[in-house]
């Protein structure tokens, strides 16, 4: 699964509409429809009910956005619980350059 369309389908999902989604994520609706069916027909179920501009999610379409919501929260959450460690690691590299520069002296 390509969590790409799957990001796209849960920004239109949670703004209620391609055209809402595509400005926040600036892409075109167009798009965003596009990588939307692409999504949809690698699951094999129509995520959303389209009728003209506006867009409703099918029965699999609320699966799919809870779903969604549990992976790009905990997306979220990890990148909370690893800046500690990215910031970490920095120092440490910052330390040993130190060291490195101390002992060429």
């Amino acid at each position: 699964m390509n969590f790409k369309h799957l990001y796209y389908f849960w920004m239109a999902a949670r703004t209620g509409g391609m055209i809402r989604a595509g400005q926040r994520i600036h892409i075109t609706p167009q798009t965003l429809s596009g990588q939307i069916k692409v999504l949809e027909a690698r699951l094999g179920c129509q995520l959303f009910e389209r009728a003209g501009r506006n867009v409703q999610l099918t029965e699999a379409g609320h699966v799919a956005a809870g779903y969604a919501e549990e992976i790009f929260l905990l997306g979220e959450e990890l990148e909370g619980a690893l800046k500690g460690y990215a910031s970490a690691s920095r120092n440490e590299v910052a330390r040993a350059r130190n060291v490195a520069s101390t002992h060429a002296d």
